[in-house]
């Protein structure tokens, strides 16, 4: 692919990004300033939360992909894998560590400011997949709510500004479980049931 065809294909992503940005906006209106009135709740009545695990170079057992910063970009989920980092562990991990489908990770610490608490969905199928220190996994219960609809408000607008509000640190910034488990999200009566998939175009 060319340097031309690149610049193309990030000008339409940022395209559809916007255009799906619009679209939430008009379904639900501002998530943090709720004009529609829906029903207020904390994050951490819907799931819980882990973090994730610190690497060291000179590692040696069982090599194993895991998600770190730099995966998150601006995408919205992931699903392929093959490009991830790998890791060596010596020891085994227990199974909370390994990532499943749905799970949301966010970006717990890192030097830029704008990254800390952008937030992406994990789509790993029969992957093993872990995630580095720098991340903190949400894993919502059971079918309690729509990740999708959930991660949008992560996503687009001044929710986001929220967070990066939120974070705590000087020159690395850092955000932390009891900041998450704390956000208020909007919930739309309907949010339980409604296929988001469709509308949003994911």
């Amino acid at each position: 692919m060319t340097s031309l065809q690149i610049d193309k294909r990030k000008e339409e992503l940022e395209n559809l990004d916007e255009l799906i940005e619009s679209i939430f906006y008009d379904t639900f209106g501002d998530p943090v300033k709720n004009d529609k009135g829906w029903e207020v709740k904390k994050l951490g009545e819907f799931g819980e939360f882990k973090n994730g695990i610190n690497f060291f170079k000179n590692s040696k057992g069982n090599v194993i992909r895991y998600i770190g910063v730099g995966d998150f970009q601006t995408l919205f989920k992931i699903s392929d894998f093959k490009f991830l980092n790998e890791a060596a562990l010596e020891e085994p991990l227990d199974d909370v560590y390994f990532l499943q489908k749905e799970d949301i990770l966010f970006v717990r610490s890192n030097g830029n400011k704008n990254l800390v608490g952008r937030s992406i969905i994990v789509y790993p199928g029969e992957n093993k997949i872990i995630f580095s220190g720098f991340c903190i996994r949400f894993r919502k219960y059971e079918n309690n709510i729509n990740i999708i609809f959930l991660n949008s408000q992560f996503k687009y607008g001044v929710m986001k500004n929220r967070l990066s509000k939120s974070v705590r640190g000087a020159n690395i910034q850092n955000l932390n479980q009891k900041i998450l488990s704390n956000l208020e999200i909007i919930l739309p009566p309907y949010i339980y049931k409604m296929n988001l998939q469709k509308k949003l175009k994911q």
